[in-house]
């Protein structure tokens, strides 16, 4: 899916718009500043001079506000890029007639990173990380020192705070001011930021069709071109793990996915307390790629439709996606789920070119150090958290990505690409040294299908259709999986391949659930499967390639191959053993090979 679509919220909350024009804005030079990474890089930062993020106090007075608007030559109102769905949109126009509509509860400026050409819209905050020997004292004075009218402390985060100055537009100021000052680890703008989920534009129930997990050639792709499911299966289904995601609505009383679904999760748009904060369905047409996700991972072994990787586990979901949501919206959304107790976390989106906001990098970090908590293990008397094991979509633009603007290659996270059912990596995958694995996405061909899974049912308990629309690909007259409108062929890009990897993850926890977030990646990155050699170029030391990075998972062992489930279950009788980290820093001086090994205290 390209587009995000909106949620409505209940009456008398604040929902968000903001209002676009046409051409490419001037941008004040006067107002540059600087958005700072940890480590004190600074990015520019550009303000524009003529597009706002407007606040509607009500989502359905969008049309209205906007024909108000432009009868007091306001400025037009159009789709905010890659979000035209969301109530999310841009205003190029006149920021003080259109806080004067009734409608608008507030009004932000709008910036662009440097070498970006997306937007980002200010909130009037701002988030920032102090050091730990900072004591409250010194923190009222630091506060008062930089003029912020109210410091919020996020909940699950340790030392972060959501700041707010007294001038309503000095937030980026002060994040940048903040940063400079040595008691504060980092600082940056709350910014609201476009998301695009990693499926790609879809292209064409049933067990037999979805040869990711057993590929016999059945659809025209190679043998054995898959995750060997079956294999794993006879070990483990996933029962007894949790998991979570972070997208747009989930159809969570689809027939296949309602069994395991734990009965709540959260609307990332809506404060706790608000009616429908614990409802993460489905609220507006084409809400629909949480549903077509969360199938690959859990669609329940019913005899209905097609079958999760992981078909005996339960889930829940955060809905987040189709909106524009600030990094701390987002940023709590996985402290939900450390909250919820979730093992393992799908994120199949990526942020749009823009840096990681380090608010989010934080809560991903402090999820992989404190999730999973099984107590105190090793008897000493402190809780001894296994960490919760994320995963991340490496995005379809098909270039090499970085940890600057990739969630998906930071070190807490496992980063997926996607390769066809001839286990060649697809043309859109993104690719590094930030990745980890790769993962059946779609078939061969550009106009061939992706991978079958659960899609919104079109009927009187989710009005809001999905991908097949009656029996038909949306938009299209070519047929789909069903004619009710239950399942897809066509989901694909590495949104697809992320929950499948997902999928194997809960396999192995819940062969051995007391295994570290670490231990699955290593257990997944040494039983992949070294898939197309002479295009991937394994490096004989880390055994990685640029391209392809460990190779495609393997869940089950067939012939000679060792799968992941069955290496989870040697660790039940050989004291939790996986392997050390792949060697790091390999180099050459003169006829000495030197590399340094991973001997971190979670890697074994």
């Amino acid at each position: 899916m390209s587009a995000s679509p909106v949620k409505r919220l209940s009456s008398g909350s604040i929902s968000l718009l903001v209002l676009v024009g046409g051409l490419l804005p001037s941008l004040a030079a006067a107002d540059d500043h600087f958005y700072v990474m940890p480590g004190g890089k600074k990015i520019r930062l550009t303000r524009s001079e003529s597009e706002y993020g407007v606040v509607l106090r009500h989502c359905d007075d969008a049309k209205a506000c906007a024909q108000r608007l432009k009868a007091v030559d306001a400025g037009d109102l159009e789709d905010f890029p890659h979000m035209p769905l969301s109530r999310v949109k841009m205003l190029q126009g006149d920021r003080l007639r259109a806080q004067q509509d009734p409608a608008v509860a507030e009004v932000h400026p709008i910036y662009r990173f440097e070498g970006s050409t997306t937007p980002v819209v200010a909130t009037g905050t701002a988030v920032a990380k102090l050091r730990p020997t900072v004591l409250d004292a010194d923190r009222a004075a630091l506060w008062k020192e930089y003029g912020v009218a109210s410091a919020e402390p996020l909940p699950g985060q340790r030392d972060v705070f959501l700041v707010k100055p007294f001038s309503r537009d000095e937030d980026v100021a002060l994040a940048e001011r903040l940063a400079a000052d040595p008691r504060v680890l980092w600082a940056q703008p709350n910014f609201r930021r476009p998301t695009r989920p990693t499926q790609i534009t879809p292209v064409d129930p049933f067990y037999s069709r979805q040869w990711h997990l057993n590929n016999i050639g059945q659809l025209g792709g190679t043998e054995d071109a898959d995750i060997d499911a079956p294999e794993a299966w006879e070990i483990a289904t996933g029962e007894g793990i949790l998991f979570g995601i972070f997208d747009t609505g989930c159809d969570v009383d689809h027939e296949d996915l309602r069994d395991n679904y734990i009965g709540f999760g959260q609307d990332a748009n809506l404060e706790t307390g608000f009616e429908g904060a614990d409802d993460p369905r489905p609220k507006v047409i084409g809400d629909a790629h949480s549903t077509a996700v969360m199938g690959l991972a859990v669609a329940s072994g019913n005899s209905l439709g097609g079958r999760g990787v992981a078909f005996g586990a339960k889930f829940t979901a955060t809905r987040g996606l189709s909106e524009f949501l600030t990094d701390v919206e987002v940023a709590r959304a996985y402290n939900f789920a450390r909250e919820a107790g979730v093992d393992v976390h799908i994120n199949s989106w990526h942020f749009i070119n823009i840096p990681n906001p380090e608010v989010i990098v934080d809560i991903i970090d402090l999820a992989f150090r404190e999730g999973r908590n099984r107590g105190d293990v090793d008897g000493d008397g402190d809780d001894d958290p296994l960490g919760m094991v994320i995963l991340f979509a490496s995005a379809n633009d098909g270039i090499e990505v970085d940890s600057n603007t990739s969630l998906a290659t930071l070190p807490q996270v496992i980063g997926v690409g996607g390769t066809d059912d001839n286990d060649v990596l697809v043309s859109y995958s993104n690719f590094g040294t930030g990745i980890d694995v790769v993962a059946p996405t779609k078939r061969s061909g550009l106009s061939s299908p992706g991978m079958l899974t659960t899609d919104n049912t079109d009927g009187p308990e989710v009005i809001e259709p999905g991908l097949n629309v009656g029996g038909f690909l949306g938009g299209s007259d070519i047929r789909d999986a069903d004619t009710e409108g239950k399942y897809t062929q066509f989901f694909n890009g590495t949104s697809a391949s992320c929950p499948v990897v997902a999928g194997v993850a809960g396999l192995i926890l819940s062969v051995n659930p007391m295994l570290t977030a670490t231990d699955v990646r290593l257990i997944l990155e040494h039983t992949a499967e070294k898939v197309s050699p002479e295009d991937a170029e394994y490096d004989g030391v880390t055994g990685r390639s640029l391209r392809y990075a460990h190779g495609r998972i393997n869940a089950g062992g067939a012939g000679d191959k060792v799968g992941a489930v069955e290496v989870a279950q040697e660790t039940l009788s050989n004291g939790g053993v996986t392997w050390p980290d792949r060697p790091a820093d390999v180099r050459v001086e003169g006829v000495f090979l030197r590399w340094r090994q991973n001997f971190g205290s979670d890697s074994f």
